[in-house]
């Protein structure tokens, strides 16, 4: 069972970008990571302790990624907005000409958890929909 190393460069933090040094096994494709290192912190997290810093990006409900990621998911799979189209095998993607994105701004207000950071959305090309 060996354990790899890799390196996460989380395109939610400000840059220079947090770098966090993740274990996993590879005997176990669908095993979780495990944050083993804080190689450096961003200008946003830096008041965010080491320990709490993978939480704070990643694992807790209120996660810088998974705020991004849900949100974009809501947007894209929810039909009744007319923003997407069905892919051959099923899945949803945004229909030709929708564009996605997205940008954080402020500091954690708690610094275990990264509900104070507001993540600012925007979708463009809605105007070739008819909307």
């Amino acid at each position: 069972m060996p354990i790899k190393t890799q390196l996460w460069h989380p395109d939610t933090c400000d840059r220079p970008s947090c770098v966090i040094e993740e274990t996993y096994d590879t005997a176990d494709p669908g095993g979780p990571m495990t944050m083993s290192a804080v190689l450096r912190t961003c200008p946003a997290h830096a008041a965010v302790a080491d320990v709490d810093l993978y939480n704070v990006l990643y694992k807790n409900p209120d996660s810088d990624q998974k705020r991004k990621n849900l949100s974009e998911k809501y947007f894209v799979e929810t039909d009744a907005l007319n923003l997407n189209k069905t892919q051959p095998d099923g899945t949803k993607a945004w229909k030709d000409g929708v564009t996605y994105g997205w940008a954080f701004s402020g500091v954690p207000c708690r610094p275990t958890f990264g509900s104070g950071r507001r993540v600012g959305r925007r979708l463009c090309g809605l105007n070739r929909l008819g909307r």
